[in-house]
């Protein structure tokens, strides 16, 4: 009985230590032909298969579920199989940092991500007394499903009774993603998108749709927000205990900073609003905040944020998202150059990713500029520019002594 092969979990990505063994096609001592899929392996960002890429009798030194470090084994092919006749070296030890302990005439053996957690999570190893070998799974696997601290009881029993959420469980691949990141990224998993709206049209639209912000787009940009959101959900929610946390209602977040310190105003249920509802909440809840009226049900129970710095000069900002929120949306001023201004989205990694957002604020770009354009002056303007330099071009070709004039319509091109 010799080794043929041992086959190796390729470094297919060098973010990831650990990858989880998702699936194995054989078991052990079945005849393996070169070519064959022998497992499938989930890492923090796809899925892919191993193959085998000789002929033999295949021998798994690892298990399905099990996290399993990139670089180590998962067979061993060999020539004849008897199982008696394994080599004392394929225990279940996975781990070169395997400790041991004893209880009573059972000992038990823990991988050395096992053991880490367990220190971590001051968990008392008897909880595993009946088990020879415990693996970093083993540990989630108590740590998912042991009885939750009376506060934790409470918060889910309210989020039960209040039914305003729905908690999810997050999948193994996002808890490893999870795990990867925060390995580098010490002061939160945040990552933060913007992109550049064309302002071009927003003063007449805004007075011809609007009944209290004749000025400014914010109504008209918070409904469009609300809308994603409903196509959106995942953004509408948190991050807790391995979990998302889901919000049935879509409650806008308004921060104002203004004479009275910073509040993050709430704009309840703001998905059921017309647009002129929706300005007079806003309107209402800022007149409060002026006049110092606010009570603890205006600034609480928001599920998401949005930061409006339109009348500070601010052309880009990164906004720091609110407890128990997924996202918080940052409003630029508008940028006279461009007549444009930035929509940034920070978002918390551990619940989305840049794909959702970049689609996210692509939709968002396109459904404001589809509004307004239609009360943008840019296209008599690009008309106007045109005939402009084609009167130039006319006057140089004819040489007419009107440099005076010339100088003018120069001037009113660049002014255009």
């Amino acid at each position: 009985m010799n080794e043929l092969k041992k086959i190796i979990i390729p470094k297919e990505t060098a973010n990831d230590e650990l990858v989880q063994i998702s699936e194995l096609y054989f078991k052990n001592g079945d005849k393996v032909a070169a070519g064959d899929i022998i497992a499938d392996i989930e890492s923090s960002k796809v899925v892919y298969s191993i193959e085998t890429d000789v002929d033999g009798f295949i021998h798994y030194l690892v298990n399905t579920g099990e996290d399993v470090a990139v670089g180590n084994p998962v067979a061993i092919i060999f020539d004849s199989y008897d199982k008696s006749n394994l080599p004392k070296s394929l225990n279940p030890k996975k781990d070169e940092s395997i400790k041991k302990s004893a209880n009573n005439n059972v000992t038990t053996e823990y991988s050395y991500s096992a053991e880490t957690l367990i220190s971590q999570h001051n968990i008392s190893k008897s909880v595993f007394a009946n088990k020879s070998f415990v693996t970093k799974k083993d540990v989630l696997d108590y740590l998912n499903n042991v009885d939750p601290s009376p506060l934790t009881k409470a918060k889910d029993k309210a989020f039960t009774e209040s039914s305003d959420v729905i908690i999810e469980n997050i999948s193994s691949t996002k808890k490893r993603e999870i795990s990867n990141l925060q390995s580098i990224q010490s002061t939160g998993l945040t990552c933060t998108f913007s992109i550049n709206i064309d302002y071009d049209g927003v003063s007449l639209y805004a007075r011809k749709n609007h009944k209290i912000f004749l000025l400014s787009i914010t109504p008209t940009l918070l409904q469009e927000i609300v809308k994603l959101l409903e196509e959106f959900p995942i953004l509408n929610s948190y991050y807790q205990n391995d979990k998302i946390v889901k919000y049935k209602n879509i409650n806008i977040g308004y921060a104002i900073d203004l004479k009275n310190d910073l509040r993050v105003v709430t704009i309840y249920d703001a998905n059921k609003l017309s647009l002129n509802e929706l300005e007079s909440k806003l309107q209402e809840q800022v007149d409060k905040y002026t006049l110092n009226k606010l009570e603890q049900a205006d600034i609480s129970n928001s599920t998401f944020t949005i930061s409006d710095l339109s009348n500070t000069g601010i052309h880009y900002f990164t906004p720091l998202i609110n407890k128990n929120q997924a996202m918080i949306i940052g409003v630029s001023s508008i940028d006279l150059k461009t007549n444009s201004f930035n929509v940034s989205i920070t978002f918390d990694h551990r619940i989305t990713e840049g794909k959702t957002i970049s689609t996210f604020l692509s939709k968002l770009k396109k459904n404001i500029e589809t509004i307004i354009q239609p009360y943008s002056k840019k296209q008599e303007r690009n008309k106007i520019k045109a005939k402009l330099n084609d009167a130039i071009q006319k006057m140089q070709n004819e040489n007419h002594g009107t440099s005076e004039l010339k100088e003018v319509l120069q001037d009113l091109i660049k002014l255009i």
